[in-house]
């Protein structure tokens, strides 16, 4: 840029957004020379071949991009991991195990050190490992479980045939961590007004909104011309989440929302509230459920931690009732106490209970896109571990096993029910609820491998019973439907119960991919979070925008479900209504998507949806502004479900050109109030 001209020209080259924006675009380089395909790199496209060579997999496949994104996701999470220091000063992870010389020297380095410490180190607990990995360098890596490191089918792990069939060249990963050599990582959250000139946790989610976007079909072409900016911006988020926490806080507490907003600023510090405010805020929280249901790689559920924590540390500075509400829901007695004595004598891990009880009972998401799903979970991880305490002499150096999140970001299609159960097998119903909640509540800790495993088992027999219930249920049509003469049924609506039992038959199959990482075909809060009762608190949410003419499969299926279909709506336009379907009663929902459901004709069932039964709380019309590429023409629309009021909206249409940095304040400022009629 030339000569430097003053301060403010020497801070703006060496701003944080400065250096997020090279680091993606080094990354974003690094993840096409593997995986291959078009990018822009600086005012021109380049053409990459792609390094990579995979089983049984011709390049330009889509897996060669879903493995490329999980490689980098785990070295990245690795990556920090070497920034997490002990009481003596060691690193979690060695320092010389992941370096450019480590990979120029090793020789075929993923299958020799990679493929060892992901599936044979992090994955297995140190008693288990075989012997060659509990000593040396690999003696001093802690188990973390969590499913991060669990071999993927995709992985092509456990044949002697994949190694030489699978390369990944010891160039690209030399080059790869040349890259993350040359920058400065902190395992420190940065929040908008508290940012340091680094890479953060924080930025992961940057780099993997991007990618996912890059490999997901309706979004690529203009996701990788996008060169970095594919995301929901940080401060959106924020406003988002803030005003969805505080609208949920006032309404559960009926504390005044002027204290409430400060409680939720990162700004002001402590809590002003009486004592009775405090726990009442801290019993609206532990009741809270929020769920993203196109959660991609899990912005808003992070954020939602973020400002959980925040307000915990305020109200709640000692984590007293937060532990005994923690506490209270670990089934295992042994588990419970080992815990409790571990928290209660570590005081610098509040911020670590704090997380683990949010992520147990408060935050869930949906995304069909199963490498999404995986870096959300990846983000939940790196969340916990920048907060334990490690401790050298201590088993596992002290690290706490990570929590397996299966049943807490679920990859399944977000707008598909199950079809609704017969009157007939209620009980058997009722019994199924019962016996799943119990599994998946117990499943969330199970660390050891043999337990885990006994789990699963068990969790996917009572699948089986399910899919079993309907082959009785397809026999006894069968048998009565039918002529005798002809393989045909004797009416169209005895041709469309066979067709909807095999539907809702093949449904089912698809329940257990929960396990293996791809898609379920439904999504229904009962059977994926039997813990949450009443629905939730908050929906909040970056609806994909795809094309009407993209879903024709579904169509069917969303005229049945969606009182605002119409068969030109685009996909977020089922988001809304679903989204207001997962509420609680005063439940807030909150979401960003296209405008053109305002004025289109395809929008027409959902704007008289909106307005005729909840109360709609703020909208923005962001127009053209280039607030992210993901959507053309953005808005916000903050409801809740209330039956509809005489009350005021605040709105706000955008000026082009006003610095989207500063949206909180000039909303603040500028918002208009209308009454909603």
């Amino acid at each position: 840029k030339g000569r430097v001209k003053d301060f403010e020209d020497v801070r703006s080259r060496f701003s944080v957004e400065v250096v997020n924006k090279e680091f993606y675009g080094e990354i974003a380089r690094a993840f096409s020379c593997l995986a291959g395909g078009r990018r822009m790199v600086k005012s021109h496209e380049e053409e990459f071949a792609g390094v990579l060579k995979l089983p049984s997999k011709a390049p330009g496949d889509p897996k060669y991009k879903e493995f490329s994104v999980r490689l980098i996701g785990r070295l990245i999470f690795c990556w920090f991991l070497k920034k997490k220091i002990s009481n003596n000063g060691r690193p979690l992870l060695p320092e010389g195990l992941l370096s450019s010389d480590a990979a120029r020297s090793t020789g075929d380095y993923y299958h020799e050190v990679l493929e060892p410490l992901f599936f044979k180190t992090l994955n297995t607990p140190i008693d288990d490992r075989d012997a060659e990995f509990r000593k040396g360098v690999f003696a001093e890596i802690p188990f973390l479980n969590g499913g991060l490191f669990e071999p993927h089918p995709d992985d092509y792990y456990g044949k002697p045939s994949y190694r030489n069939t699978l390369k990944v060249p010891d160039e690209w990963f030399a080059d790869f961590f040349a890259i993350l050599e040359t920058y400065n990582f902190t395992i420190d959250e940065n929040t908008t007004i508290d940012v340091d000139l680094s890479i953060d946790p924080e930025m992961l989610g940057r780099i993997f909104e991007n990618l996912l976007a890059e490999i997901n079909p309706e979004t690529e072409e203009t996701a990788r011309k996008a060169t970095g900016s594919y995301y929901t911006p940080r401060n959106i988020v924020d406003y988002m989440v803030t005003e969805s926490l505080k609208q949920y806080l006032v309404t559960r507490t009926g504390i005044d929302a002027g204290l409430v907003t400060d409680l939720l600023s990162f700004e002001m510090e402590g809590s002003s509230l009486s004592e009775d405010d405090n726990r009442k805020v801290v019993a609206a929280l532990e009741e809270l459920r929020i769920i993203d249901p196109a959660c991609g790689s899990g912005a808003f559920p992070m954020g939602v931690l973020q400002k959980m924590v925040l307000v915990l540390q305020k109200v709640d500075p000692d984590s007293k009732r937060w532990l005994a509400s923690l506490l209270s829901n670990i089934p295992d007695t042994t588990a419970r106490e080992m815990m409790r004595r571990k928290l209660e004598n570590e005081h610098d891990m509040w911020d670590y209970t704090r997380k683990l009880g949010i992520i147990r009972k408060s935050i869930y998401g949906v995304d069909i896109q199963p490498i999404a799903v995986e870096i959300a979970k990846l983000r939940c991880f790196l969340s916990l571990i920048v907060d334990e305490n490690v401790i050298d002499e201590k088993d596992n150096r002290n690290i706490e096993a990570l929590p397996n999140l299966e049943f807490k970001f679920v990859c399944a299609n977000s707008l598909v029910d199950v079809p609704e159960e017969g009157q007939q097998d209620g009980l058997l119903v009722d019994e199924y609820f019962e016996k799943m909640e119990g599994l998946i509540r117990d499943y969330f800790q199970a660390w050891q491998p043999g337990k885990k495993k006994d789990l699963r088992a068990r969790i996917e027999a009572l699948v089986d019973a399910r899919v079993k219930e309907k082959d009785t249920v397809l026999r006894n049509l069968m048998s009565a439907g039918f002529h005798s003469k002809h393989a045909l049924p004797k009416t169209k609506k005895k041709q469309q119960e066979i067709e909807d039992v095999l539907r809702a038959r093949s449904l089912w199959q698809s329940y257990k991919n929960i396990f293996n990482g791809e898609p379920v075909g439904f999504f229904n809060v009962r059977y994926f979070f039997p813990d949450v009762k009443d629905g939730f608190g908050v929906v909040i949410a970056n609806p994909p925008y795809v094309r009407q003419e993209q879903i024709k499969e579904f169509k069917r299926h969303f005229q049945a479900l969606y009182d605002c279909y119409t068969g030109t709506a685009d996909l977020y336009v089922y988001f809304y209504e679903r989204g207001t379907k997962l509420l609680a009663d005063g439940g807030v929902m909150t979401y960003i998507s296209s405008n053109k459901y305002f004025r289109s004709a395809y929008g027409e069932h959902l704007r008289n949806y909106l307005a005729s039964k909840f109360t709609i709380r703020q909208v923005v019309d962001f127009g053209d502004a280039p607030v992210f590429n993901a959507i053309a023409y953005p808005s916000i629309i903050i409801l809740q479900k209330k039956d509809p009021e005489r009350s005021t909206v605040k709105t706000l249409n955008w000026v082009p050109g006003e610095n989207i940095d500063s949206f909180a304040s000039v909303f603040a400022e500028r918002c208009r109030p209308m009454e909603q009629k």
